[in-house]
C-alpha cells in the first residue's frame, strides 16, 4: 500500500502542474505489484469482507490511473 499512497501522491502533484509526463511516470512503481495482483490473487474471494477489499482496491488503482491518462484510447496495432 505505500507504493499505492506514494503513487497517488505523485500524481496529484504532476497533473498539479499539468506535467503528464511524471503523472504517467508515478505510476511505474505499480506495475510489477498490479501485475502479481492479478496473477496471484482471486479478487472475487468467497469472503465477503476480503472480495470487497480487494474490489476497493481495484476501484483506487483505476481512479489512479484514469486521473493520469485515459488508457483506454490505446490501440494495439
Amino acid at each position: 500500500m505505500d507504493k499505492l499512497a506514494a503513487a497517488e501522491s505523485r500524481v496529484d502533484e504532476a497533473l498539479a502542474t499539468m506535467d503528464f509526463k511524471d503523472a504517467i511516470e508515478a505510476l511505474e512503481p505499480l506495475c510489477d505489484p498490479v501485475d502479481r495482483l492479478f496473477d496471484e490473487v482471486l479478487i472475487m474471494s468467497d469472503d465477503e469482507d476480503v472480495k470487497n477489499n480487494r474490489l476497493s482496491l481495484l476501484v483506487r488503482l483505476d481512479t489512479l490511473f484514469g486521473l493520469a491518462a485515459d488508457f483506454s484510447r490505446l490501440t494495439w496495432d
